[in-house]
């Protein structure tokens, strides 16, 4: 038996929100001061600009990330993540003269995806030597180009960092316009680079990084498709520090799991949920970190967020700021090629300045308390944490923007 459904006339839909909302009336436009972003939330999309059309898997990988300081200490520590259904790793090495074979002992790459980022020049050709003497080919090489000057070589994966730009305060269109200027210049400078890790951040707005994830991948398909190239793209998610508590851990594993399941929605392929106080003073707990990996594993296994393909297409509001942040990306990605290098001075001094101001805006939402954080400047859990934030975690020269610092 076939349905027939008339589509409903717009205007009339549009009467009928107006007519509910009552006094309210106003909230039909959507504003964020953050994002720079005002639309009439019953309007449709430019007839002259195409959805997105996102083509991504119902699979995630479940990703462990850990900062090498010990390589003993942090293979245990990988151990016990891929134990507790971690099915990816992300070695980031702080130290010197590392020891391979026991940073990597009783890991069966071979099983997992992983990846490895490394800062310092003598350490990425210990690595290397490493890697061709053991034949060992399931790690990526990951290199930043905002972040190191590192000589790459056809095999390494470029890490298009969005995650850090979103730690220190970025917006969702300032984020993709530096990581696509970013990757505009790899491919104008480095034209047999054929791996891509685009890694973004994830925060608390919902729908925005539902729609930033989607932004990203239709942007970065066009430049593709400009190029007429076919590289091998990965796009990744990491949840962040910014809103979360030291004081108020439960409130914590709602923020990752809503935040986790934007990512999902948004179309990633690997998912990092990093434990609330990675970043504190005390540092991650094992409990905290098993619970950081049982969010993918409760959404996969029991919520069955794989199961469903592109779950937003079709969503009026969702493509309408898929759009706008489409439109403001690339309109900051076409400021940005003014600059001639990736990692000039001016040009990382233009973005940190433009970053700042957002984050000052950010700053300042929260000490009016215009932006609100349960556990964090309001409804405050009376419990006594001797716990605190460390300040160490930087990029570009800025501090990581950690609301629960600013009280």
């Amino acid at each position: 038996m076939e349905f027939q459904f008339t589509l409903p006339d717009r205007d009339l839909w549009r009467e009928k929100i107006i007519s509910e909302l009552k006094e309210n009336k106003d909230r039909i436009l959507y504003k964020n001061e953050i994002e720079q972003i005002e639309f009439d939330i019953t309007q449709v999309t430019s007839k002259s600009f195409e959805t997105p059309e996102i083509r991504i898997s119902n699979e995630w990988k479940n990703c462990f990330r850990i900062e090498v300081k010990d390589e003993v200490e942090a293979n245990q520590s990988c151990l016990k993540a891929l134990m507790q259904g971690a099915d990816s790793l992300f070695f980031d090495i702080k130290n010197s003269n590392t020891n391979w074979n026991k940073l990597f002992k009783d890991i069966e790459f071979e099983y997992i995806h992983s990846r490895i980022s490394i800062s310092s020049k003598k350490e990425h050709e210990s690595y290397v030597k490493f890697a061709i003497e053991t034949r060992i080919e399931q790690i990526d090489l990951v290199i930043d180009p905002l972040a190191e000057e590192i000589d790459s070589n056809e095999n390494d994966s470029f890490l298009i960092n969005g995650f850090e730009l979103q730690q220190i305060g970025a917006n969702t269109w300032q984020e993709i316009g530096v990581m696509l200027s970013t990757f505009h210049e790899i491919l104008i400078n480095h034209t047999n680079a054929r791996k891509f890790n685009f890694h973004l951040g994830i925060g608390s707005n919902y729908f925005i990084e539902i729609a930033k994830i989607r932004a990203a991948k239709w942007l970065v398909n066009q430049l593709c498709n400009l190029y007429q190239i076919n590289p091998e793209l990965h796009f990744t998610a990491e949840i962040g520090y910014g809103n979360k508590s030291l004081k108020d851990p439960h409130t914590n594993l709602l923020r990752q799991t809503t935040e986790a399941m934007a990512a999902i929605s948004g179309g990633v392929s690997e998912l990092t949920v990093g434990p609330y106080d990675g970043l504190s003073a005390k540092g991650s707990t094992d409990f905290s970190r098993r619970m950081a990996l049982n969010i993918s594993n409760m959404l996969k296994e029991e919520s069955y967020f794989d199961y469903v393909k592109n779950p937003l297409k079709g969503s009026n509001t969702v493509e309408l700021l898929t759009e706008q942040i489409i439109l403001k990306a690339w309109d900051f990605l076409k400021t940005l090629e003014k600059f001639e290098s990736v990692n000039g001075t001016a040009k990382i001094d233009f973005i940190r300045k433009t970053i700042s101001e957002t984050r000052n805006k950010r700053i300042k939402k929260f000490n009016e308390k215009k932006l609100e954080l349960i556990g964090v400047n309001c409804f405050l859990n009376p419990t006594d944490e001797t716990n605190s934030w460390t300040k160490e975690k930087m990029y570009l020269e800025l501090p990581y923007l950690i609301f629960e610092n600013c009280n």
